[in-house]
């Protein structure tokens, strides 16, 4: 599977999230927020964040500047300022049905790595993790829907409702 078979990234859409957030301590909570994916003609921009249920004032935020993949390229550099951990840089990775990336701030005290599923067109699953120096300091399990393509199609519209008079099973998800 190559970029041109994920919609993740690839292309410009607002996705929401939902899952949970672990500290390092191992206290679970629950989350939800949303993502925004736009294409410019020299970088590709990811401006995120995530929110603890019912604490709206605690953000995880995001806002990355991404390289574009070159036509065969599987891999490319990201940089990201992040109010908490400052600025960052790492590389995402195409891999079949995934799409990983690692990063590290500037001064190297963080770093971390994600992985991106593709479920289907419209719908990933993303696992991570993030280490101050050797401690885990968070880590994550969130599913991703595409809740508006900027660029839809009739595919897209087949894709998400399944074939014209049939119905879609729940596994499918």
């Amino acid at each position: 599977m190559t970029g041109q078979n994920h919609s993740y990234l690839f292309r410009e859409a607002l996705w929401t999230a939902e899952g949970t957030y672990r500290d390092g301590e191992g206290s679970e909570f629950p989350v939800r927020g949303e993502t925004r994916i736009r294409h410019y003609e020299d970088h590709w921009s990811i401006e995120g964040s995530m929110h603890l249920y019912g604490d709206e004032k605690t953000a995880f935020v995001n806002n990355y500047r991404v390289e574009p993949f070159e036509p065969s390229g599987a891999d490319t550099a990201w940089t990201s300022e992040n109010p908490a951990l400052g600025a960052l840089k790492g590389r995402f990775a195409v891999v079949e049905d995934v799409i990983l990336s690692h990063f590290e701030s500037d001064d190297r005290r963080y770093s971390g790595v994600e992985c991106l599923r593709r479920i289907n067109h419209h719908s990933y699953r993303s696992r991570g993790v993030l280490y101050d120096g050797e401690r885990l300091l968070s880590a994550w399990a969130v599913n991703l829907m595409m809740i508006h393509g900027e660029k839809g199609t009739e595919e897209d519209d087949e894709e998400r409702s399944g074939p014209k008079g049939s119905v879609r099973k729940e596994t499918d998800f």
